[in-house]
């Protein structure tokens, strides 16, 4: 069975049973995104709308599209690079369709190598609710030893006597 542990940061080294989930930055979305950045380097209405589509129907089929966005609000904005874009897309789904975020989330864990017995998520504990949808239990960083099979160094064994 299949178990997660909220951390704060990516940690240094992953086993073969262990796997990181992180909260979407859509930063890899924006540089799959077919259409380039504009030219004068300021967000255009078009341009947002083909990055929200195609993050949108990525994750959920049943998204309602762009066209119900606004995005005359966020024409104009200054974007140099991918990373302002994604930054950018991260508000936009935050205030117009925060759901993406779960769904994201689920899909990651959902295309877990097989065999995984712990998953680190990388992410606040509120944002856990995919877990729960998956079946998957939580654990304490405390528990993670055991849990894995590793065993304890003689030191710690003494210190516990």
């Amino acid at each position: 069975m299949t178990k997660y542990v909220c951390v704060k940061a990516r940690p240094e080294s992953v086993g073969k049973d262990e796997h990181v989930v992180v909260v979407p930055d859509f930063l890899d979305e924006v540089r799959e995104c077919r259409y380039p950045i504009p030219n004068g380097g300021a967000m255009s209405h078009l341009y947002l709308r083909a990055i929200v589509d195609h993050i949108g129907t990525k994750f959920d089929p049943m998204f309602p599209g762009s066209s119900k966005l606004n995005a005359n609000d966020y024409q104009g904005i200054p974007v140099k690079s991918d990373v302002d874009v994604a930054r950018l897309v991260v508000r936009v789904f935050k205030s117009f369709y925060p759901q993406i975020f779960d769904m994201a989330i689920e899909a990651q864990i959902k295309q877990r190598p097989f065999g995984t017995k712990l998953i680190y998520f990388v992410g606040d504990h509120l944002q856990t609710t995919p877990f729960a949808r998956n079946g998957v239990d939580v654990i304490d960083e405390k528990d993670i030893p055991q849990y894995m099979g590793k065993k304890h160094s003689k030191s710690k064994k003494l210190e516990e006597q």
